[in-house]
């Protein structure tokens, strides 16, 4: 789970809330299935669920529209744009009507999740109560459906990792030509942008790359050959904000 940033409510929404809330407090129809909702909502989450980060538009992981405070029980906010989250299916269903004025998880366009979450052996844990009940309430350590897809995109990040390792030690700036070198900065690439907010579990990978030593004699060797770019850098940045404390 990453922190996401809410853009400002459609106008076309703000200007048909009571509307649309009037309507389904008449007849609970899904008011909220409107692309003026829907869109902006995918487009935040870069086509992600908010919860567990899984792609949104796969087979069984098509979009559904969260009511972060259940509508059944708080219906004026049933199209309020700050109670809306785009989820997935699976989420939704474990989530149900949890009352999170009752009992809080975490909104991650309010809280960030690295304050309340950290990761042990590829499974979330909670770092505080509300951690614990977040992941404990959307089961976000499902082992079929969530930890072994976030597990083999993790290795397979980090096999990356050594073959770029083993590409840039043979790499001699010298002697080396525009083709090796160019090859080695798209693996490189590669793995960063995997840790940055438009990837899946970006997260856990952004955790697993940076916390690895690999990743860091990587990075050494590249920058003392002058391999090492600012774009680089600039994913390597974004990817500290995702990443997760780690504890045995």
């Amino acid at each position: 789970m990453i922190r996401l940033k809410r853009p400002e409510c459609p106008q076309k929404l703000a200007l048909e809330k009571a509307e649309l809330t009037e309507v389904y407090k008449l007849k609970k129809s899904s008011v909220w299935k409107r692309t003026f909702i829907t869109n902006p909502l995918q487009k935040m989450s870069n086509d992600k669920c908010c919860f567990c980060e899984c792609k949104l538009g796969e087979e069984g992981k098509y979009m559904q529209v969260e009511h972060f405070h259940p509508k059944d029980v708080y219906e004026d906010e049933v199209v309020d744009w700050n109670n809306l989250l785009p989820i997935c299916m699976r989420c939704n269903t474990h989530k149900g009507s949890h009352d999170t004025y009752v009992n809080e998880i975490i909104d991650p366009t309010v809280r960030n999740p690295p304050d309340h979450l950290y990761l042990s052996k590829y499974r979330l844990k909670g770092k505080d109560d509300l951690g614990e009940l977040t992941v404990r309430i959307l089961d976000l350590n499902d082992t079929e459906e969530i930890s072994v897809p976030r597990f083999k995109i993790a290795n397979a990040v980090v096999d990356k990792i050594e073959e770029a390792l083993d590409l840039v030690e043979l790499y001699n700036p010298e002697t080396g030509n525009a083709l090796e070198k160019a090859r080695i900065v798209r693996k490189v690439r590669s793995i960063l942008k995997q840790c940055t907010s438009k990837y899946v579990y970006s997260a856990v990978v952004a955790t697993v790359v940076l916390s690895d030593h690999l990743y860091d004699e990587l990075k050494s060797v590249l920058v003392n050959k002058d391999i090492w770019t600012s774009d680089m850098q600039t994913f390597e940045d974004i990817a500290k904000t995702l990443k997760l404390d780690i504890k045995p």
